[in-house]
């Protein structure tokens, strides 16, 4: 059996966010269970055709395409020609299943000679966070009302024309079935996963200490993990680890990501007379971020989303307790591995962090967490996709 895998951008060759590592981690986990998979993707800044990695054939199709802002008009047309740049490459190949992402199989849909397709909205359908953003006059612009009737328009023929449709948990299938009318019969849970063996690696053969991050062993080290964008929320934990440094003065804050609100959050970490308290990286390699992740105390997740955050399970994975505005499909236990908070509610989430200091549970907690985590292995995962692709093709 042949799969292709599609999205406009795939770790390594492009950026390393959930969806561009949920493309490669699939990709070799199939391959280990003998299917034969390749990858389609937008072109890389080097600009080469093909690469192979780690056993899996890349293809690479044109346009060069970067994600910015899902409403940007550039990114937005790119993206368009993309997936119909990849409608022609694909009826060019002959394999079994393709499996694919966001917008990315519009036109591959509406070819008469296809194979079955799995699809993943995954970030599409948190379209309907927007609300989350900031400032209001988004709302106003012709542009962006534009845009977001298009997309939606392209969201639910994809939903309604693909063999399989997959959901993180009950808060997308919800959203599939009320706004787009899919039936949950065609509904595959398939939430955000981790690869534990990557992690288990890459913890045994660090070496980096705290004292590599000015940290002591004093420190009290909060890790958070984010697109620094409006609906990640982060403004509101700078808030409450404001709150928490009046409380415990080793307390220290590392935050991981890039984005538009950059420049606002380290404004508000001047004001608020941090800056001496908190570290920031733009981007972290993965071995890095396992790394700090095993040497922090709590991970904490202030978003404004419904959905599960991709750090929160590979940092679980490395045993840390967590606090966070959403569970995502049931991976925060309140009271076992972590509180659930508000959003928008840095009081709570202040009180909550807190809570877990005092408790003297980091560890009991941080083990619930890894227990959890290794539920969500993309080992297990693959072995139910490859059952689903046979389904496919038998019909």
């Amino acid at each position: 059996m042949k799969v292709i895998i599609a999205n406009e951008e795939v770790y390594p060759f492009h950026s390393y966010g959930g969806v561009q590592k949920r493309v490669y981690y699939l990709s070799k986990h199939l391959l280990e269970l003998g299917v034969d998979v390749e990858v389609a993707a937008s072109l890389p800044i080097t600009r080469e055709k093909t690469s192979r990695f780690d056993g899996v054939l890349y293809n690479f199709i044109p346009p060069k395409n970067v994600w910015d802002c899902s409403y940007d008009p550039i990114h937005c047309s790119r993206l368009m020609v993309f997936s119909l740049n990849l409608a022609r490459f694909l009826g060019r190949k002959k394999f079994d299943v393709l499996h694919t992402f966001l917008a990315m199989p519009y036109f591959y849909l509406h070819l008469k000679k296809r194979v079955p397709v799995v699809f993943e909205p995954f970030e599409e359908i948190y379209e309907y966070k927007v609300r989350h953003l900031q400032p209001e006059n988004v709302f106003q612009s012709s542009w962006f009302n534009l845009v977001r009737f298009v997309k939606w328009i392209i969201d639910k023929y994809c939903i309604e024309h693909a063999e399989l449709i997959t959901s993180e948990g009950e808060f997308q299938t919800k959203i599939l079935c009320d706004m787009f009318g899919a039936s949950r019969e065609k509904i595959l849970f398939l939430p955000n996963m981790v690869d534990i063996l990557t992690v288990d690696q890459v913890l045994e053969s660090s070496n980096t200490t705290r004292r590599d991050l000015g940290l002591t062993s004093e420190d009290f080290v909060l890790l958070s993990v984010n697109r620094l964008e409006p609906n990640k929320g982060v403004t509101f934990l700078i808030d409450a680890f404001r709150i928490v440094k009046q409380m415990i003065k080793e307390a220290k804050l590392i935050i991981v990501g890039s984005g538009s609100e950059e420049s606002k959050i380290r404004e508000k970490i001047l004001d608020s007379e941090l800056i001496n308290h908190v570290i920031h990286f733009k981007r972290l390699p993965e071995e890095l971020l396992f790394s700090y992740a095993s040497m922090a105390d709590v991970y904490v997740s202030p978003t404004l989303d419904t959905g599960s955050i991709q750090a929160m399970i590979e940092c679980m994975a490395c045993a840390l307790p967590v606090v966070s505005t959403t569970e995502g499909p049931r991976w925060v236990r309140h009271g076992v591995n972590g509180y659930l908070t508000p959003k928008r509610n840095p009081q709570s989430m202040a009180e909550a962090i807190l809570r877990l200091h005092e408790s003297g549970r980091l560890r009991e907690f941080g083990k619930k967490s890894r227990e959890i985590a290794e539920r969500f292995d993309y080992k297990i995962f693959a072995k139910i996709l490859v059952k689903k692709y046979s389904e496919l093709v038998a019909n």
